[in-house]
């Protein structure tokens, strides 16, 4: 059986991995229009306004 006293971790891959996952995190939320860092990226929030007063014809 392996000692593991004395063994000092790599801190490597879970920072690694902690920074891919925010960077995902982060594509994920520009590119469905909560965040607007990129210009032109992602989806663009349109309104759709209606007009009660108007008639449709």
């Amino acid at each position: 059986m392996p000692r593991l006293v004395g063994k000092q971790s790599n801190p490597a891959i879970p920072l690694s991995l902690l920074i891919l996952a925010s960077i995902a995190v982060l594509t994920g939320l520009e590119s469905i229009g909560v965040i607007n860092v990129i210009n032109g990226f992602g989806n663009d929030r349109v309104e759709i306004r209606t007009y009660p007063d108007r008639p449709l014809n």
